[in-house]
């Protein structure tokens, strides 16, 4: 965030990463301080879809009933780290960078959800969600799927790094993966692994 909260130089709140770049300091510090007066309304894919319209131009449904966008922005990269164009809802990463480095010059905070396919199994991350599996172990130091693994986490490494304004300026965004972990619907769910793992 760019506006006016960015300038307070506070070292009440600073997140946990003391190499954290300006613009992640200056994002949880604005978050930080603007939670006791604000509320901040998020939405998923604002600018991408909404009801019975597709790849608007700077249109959200938010916007639309509301007359402005939404203060939170949620982004899908499912389906990047097996190379892909578009993300599992059919969103092109290409027209999603746009819309996070244009959030982010209007002041706006994205996030970035990660519904990774499962690096063992090939399937989605509902799929292998019944029985109790493996997956885990096999993709951490030492396991068979370990290199495999680590050549996705390089795609979406690839991915955020690349979120850049024209400046140069990278933006920064609520990375979210594994979320809902302490749940059993996704494969890396707490039925799935140790707390260790």
């Amino acid at each position: 965030l760019q506006p006016a909260f960015a300038q307070k130089e506070t070292n009440k709140f600073q997140p946990a990463d003391k190499l954290a770049d300006r613009g992640v300091v200056n994002l949880y510090r604005n978050m930080a301080m603007m939670a006791s007066t604000h509320i901040m309304l998020g939405h998923q894919d604002a600018l991408s879809y909404g009801i019975n319209w597709k790849k608007g131009t700077d249109r959200s449904d938010i916007k639309d009933i509301t007359g402005s966008h939404p203060a939170v922005f949620g982004w899908e990269i499912g389906a990047i780290e097996l190379g892909k164009t578009v993300n599992l809802d059919s969103v092109p990463f290409d027209e999603m960078r746009k819309n996070i480095i244009s959030v982010y010059q209007q002041g706006g905070v994205n996030t970035i959800s990660w519904h990774a396919y499962n690096p063992v199994t090939g399937k989605d991350s509902w799929a292998d969600n019944k029985t109790v599996n493996i997956t885990i172990a096999k993709i951490l130091p030492g396991g068979s799927h370990h290199k495999a693994f680590k050549k996705r986490l390089d795609r979406v490494a690839r991915y955020l790094k690349s979120l850049k304004t024209p400046d140069g300026t990278l933006v920064p965004v609520i990375f979210r993966p594994w979320h809902e972990n302490s749940g059993n619907w996704f494969w890396w769910g707490a039925m799935h692994c140790s707390a260790e793992e």
